[in-house]
């Protein structure tokens, strides 16, 4: 889930979106898409897992100039 985030955000970026509303649509995104599974090799057994809600942290006083990847 969390490289299909990275991924969304990117293009979101790269397609002229500043970081917040990358942050959003990628989030929105990700649960649309749904089907998340986890494994657990202890049990073996695969159950669902709801999407996470990301976010971005860094410096947001400045105009998001302090925000680093």
């Amino acid at each position: 889930m969390g490289e299909y985030e990275w991924e969304q955000i990117g293009a979101y970026l790269a397609s002229g979106r500043n970081l917040k509303q990358a942050v959003l649509s990628a989030n929105a995104k990700t649960k649309a898409k749904g089907g998340w599974k986890k494994y657990d090799p202890a049990t073996g057994v695969t159950s669902p897992v709801a999407a996470q809600a990301w976010q971005a942290i860094g410096d947001s006083g400045n105009g998001g100039s302090g925000i680093r990847f």
